[in-house]
């Protein structure tokens, strides 16, 4: 597995660091695994220091779905 940064500017660009995000490369046999496919929710939380990665469940994206952002 590996942790790379990637920014949709160049490294010089003093913006660089503000428009970065992490990516973590997971082996295909481990997503294999675990079932997951392309596309899929995903929720993460923070244990001491680690990062555990789950799968959204479906309560939880009907949650999701359900939130009002206006009002009638």
């Amino acid at each position: 597995m590996k942790l790379q940064k990637q920014s949709s500017r160049k490294k010089g660009d003093p913006n660089y660091d503000k428009y970065a995000k992490w990516v973590l490369v997971v082996p295909q046999d481990k997503i294999n695994q675990l079932g997951w496919v392309e596309g899929i929710e995903l929720k993460e939380e923070v244990k001491g220091d680690s990062l555990m990665i789950r799968t959204v469940s479906k309560g939880e994206l009907k949650e999701k779905q359900e939130v009002v952002l206006y009002d009638d």
